[in-house]
């Protein structure tokens, strides 16, 4: 069954949490499991040294 088709109740169990939200202990276990909830940051493009894919679009 897809999550939308589901109960509240059940999405609280097949998450493992609660109305409240998480417990205490699962806050714990995922934070232990998948990390701290960031974006990894991208490297920035620098325009000024110029685009290698430009090159390709040059007109003939």
């Amino acid at each position: 069954m897809l999550d939308f088709a589901r109960s509240k109740e059940q999405l609280f169990e097949k998450y493992n949490t609660s109305y409240e939200g998480l417990s205490s202990q699962e806050a714990r276990r995922r934070l232990n499991d998948f990390g701290t909830n960031e974006i990894a940051s991208a490297q920035k493009k620098n325009y000024l040294k110029g685009d290698k894919t430009r090159d390709r679009c040059k007109k003939r």
